[in-house]
């Protein structure tokens, strides 16, 4: 989460900016740029950026696929495995 703006302890509302994000074990999965991260439950996201390693961790800032580019991606949408809602 991002802050925006100069609000913060001025009497205003302060406003946050949410950015999916993935945390991965490095020594489970290293996360790469334009890689594709499937779950079981929430659907599947695109890798827009890898932050450095932090220890045993790596935090990839994420981006929620449509239907459209998972079709594009040779995936079924419907699939249940894929956890997206059927159109």
């Amino acid at each position: 989460m991002s802050e925006l703006g100069e609000l913060l302890r001025g009497g205003f509302a302060d406003r946050a900016e949410l950015t999916p994000r993935i945390i991965f074990l490095r020594s489970q999965v290293v996360p790469v740029r334009d890689a594709i991260v499937v779950t079981r439950d929430l659907g599947a996201y695109y890798v827009d950026h890898d932050h450095a390693p932090d220890d045993i961790t790596v935090t990839a800032e994420v981006v929620k696929m449509t239907p459209s580019q998972i079709t594009e991606q040779g995936l079924d949408p419907n699939a249940d495995w894929l956890g997206l809602p059927a159109p």
